[in-house]
């Protein structure tokens, strides 16, 4: 179990009922104290793993819970879906961002990420969406190294399913599948239940369709060049493909040092700039930009809930204050507001 969950691994844990999960992600989460703990799930089972971690049933637990970054995994689902489709550079700006914030309290500490969005596709019978979803592992591991990832899926997902080809596909994109308690009786009854599934999974398909919220569009991309700032590698390289995914004019920089060793050169454009860079941070950048190039518009973007710093951000001469995570209709509403 532990070799499993280190940092480095993709692993998925296949679960009859809830409480076993919960039980899991809480070990989970409490492997070392000090990793960062992101839990992209149900908001009933971010409720019921912050209740067991309260329970001090685990080594470090009072410590985890109260240090869980929680995603609401349905609404991050209407974020990068629409329909069948998964958009990969939204879904994957999204994690960067995600990723970017979090802060082990120790150099040697990981990122422990346990995610149910492929549960939940799967649920809605969405599951060659679901394996393409998976495959965002590989992208996200190369941006954190010490990374460690948990996906967790009902096994009830696989009963409707006879040749166990979806059980396999799954078991594949994994570096480790975790038996589920009881997994023998699931595959003894595995032909008996399946009409029964069928059935139900037919009724659950008919009351996702008519409750399906409606995605809105995305927001055009404005017109003139975009200039990121941002000294996040990963998340400067998924803002620039996110741009490009949508024929946006984009260009990015690493530093604000950087940004001013060129800006005599570049046209006229909208800025984004991250607060918190090495050297010059990017407030300073903000304030300086407006005394040399009045009339630039400024996008500030913070992972900081600090209405102090968005005021500050503000006074200096930004034209909108960008939180993350954002998704695509946030940042190029952001700069089409920062451009008018």
């Amino acid at each position: 179990m532990t070799n499993a969950w280190a940092p480095g691994n993709h692993a998925v844990q296949f679960y009859e009922n809830e409480p076993f999960i919960h039980r899991t992600i809480a070990e989970f989460f409490t492997q070392q104290t000090g990793d960062a703990l992101i839990l992209v799930s149900r908001s009933r089972t971010f409720e019921a793993v912050a209740e067991r971690l309260k329970s001090g049933n685990y080594g470090g637990a009072k410590e985890a819970s109260g240090n869980i970054q929680f995603i609401d995994a349905e609404e991050a689902l209407s974020q990068i879906i629409a329909g069948e489709t998964l958009d990969t550079a939204l879904a994957e700006t999204l994690f960067t961002q995600v990723l970017s914030q979090a802060r082990p309290a120790h150099p040697n500490g990981a990122v422990r990420l346990y995610g149910e969005i492929v549960d939940i596709l799967c649920q809605g019978g969405r599951h060659a969406t679901a394996l393409a979803f998976e495959e965002l592992a590989s992208a996200l591991f190369g941006l954190t190294p010490r990374l460690s990832i948990l996906c967790g899926y009902g096994m009830e997902r696989f009963r409707d399913d006879p040749d166990a080809a979806l059980f396999r596909a799954v078991c594949r994109k994994h570096s480790h599948a975790l038996p589920a308690e009881s997994f023998s009786n699931v595959l003894r009854d595995h032909y008996r239940q399946s009409a029964l599934l069928r059935q139900r999974h037919s009724d659950r398909m008919l009351d996702s369709q008519r409750n399906a919220r409606v995605r809105k569009p995305v927001a055009a991309v404005p017109a003139g060049p975009v200039y990121i700032i941002e000294d996040n590698a990963g998340l400067r390289r998924s803002l620039e493909r996110l741009m490009h995914s949508y024929d946006g004019a984009v260009r990015t920089f690493e530093s604000a040092e950087s940004f001013f060793a060129e800006v005599d050169r570049l046209a006229r454009g909208c800025v984004v700039v991250d607060v918190e860079l090495p050297g010059m941070s990017g407030l300073e950048l903000v304030e300086r930009l407006r005394r040399a190039h009045a009339g630039w518009p400024i996008v500030v973007m913070s992972g900081l809930q600090d209405k102090e710093v968005e005021a500050e951000a503000l006074r200096r001469g930004a034209c909108v204050f960008l939180r993350k995570p954002f998704d695509s209709r946030g940042l190029f509403e952001a700069i089409a507001q920062a451009l008018s």
